[in-house]
């Protein structure tokens, strides 16, 4: 077992680029290192696509309940999406709110 979700939302953070480009429109110097992909349950549509983290977080800003989404992860060494766990989606939906 991994411990409490607040050791592992620590471990995430530090793993994930929430800052992305800045508002000058600067890129990273290299490509995101975790791509995701949020769906709307409902309709199915994507609301987001191949997104780094800071973007994946402020799509979810816009969602009224984790319920309504389901967010998947790139795997490349298996070059699939992997759907989130449910620890791992509300880490990233916690993140909505720092």
């Amino acid at each position: 077992m991994r411990g409490s979700s607040s050791s592992w939302a620590a471990v995430v953070s530090a793993t994930l680029d929430l800052h992305g480009p800045n508002s000058q429109g600067e890129t990273p110097a290299h490509p995101p290192r975790w791509l995701f992909r949020v769906v709307d349950v409902v309709s199915g549509t994507p609301i987001v696509e191949d997104a780094n983290a800071r973007t994946t977080v402020d799509a979810l800003a816009s969602v009224d309940s984790i319920f309504d989404v389901l967010i998947f992860v790139w795997t490349p060494e298996l070059t699939t999406w992997r759907q989130l766990t449910p620890g791992e989606h509300r880490i990233l939906w916690d993140f909505r709110e720092r």
